[in-house]
């Protein structure tokens, strides 16, 4: 089930690479910024990734435009939670740095009790400054 106006966007992902493409496309069927959406699809694939690779269950992806222009957003699955890492991960390899760059990306982020859960918050560029 799909639900979307201009300011908000809910949908079931399937726990498969292919919900990384309709990730993006949610961020894509939004109207934002130019650079708020480029920071939006990257925060939006890392955790879906996250979802699919380490999740359990159905992926939800909620996203919504706040009064003033920040993007909010969530990706929820089944599975039981996780503790938020104490530090990046270390060396050239790859993987293990999603959370760094929504970190990175994000004015704001956590991970939500009960299933596993990450918000974010991203900022429309004039207010970063």
């Amino acid at each position: 089930m799909t639900a979307a106006t201009m300011d908000e966007f809910a949908t079931r992902l399937p726990r498969h690479v292919s919900a990384l493409p309709l990730a993006r496309d949610a961020i894509d069927s939004l109207e934002l910024p130019s650079e708020l959406r480029e920071d939006a699809r990257l925060i939006v694939s890392e955790l879906v990734s996250n979802a699919v690779r380490h999740g359990r269950g159905t992926i939800t992806l909620l996203l919504a435009r706040g009064s003033d222009g920040a993007l909010k957003g969530s990706v929820v699955d089944d599975g039981h939670g996780f503790d938020r890492p104490n530090r990046p991960p270390t060396g050239p390899g790859p993987g293990g740095w999603g959370l760094t760059i929504v970190n990175t990306l994000s004015q704001e982020w956590g991970i939500a009790s009960g299933p596993t859960g990450v918000w974010f918050r991203v900022a429309p560029p004039l207010a970063r400054a």
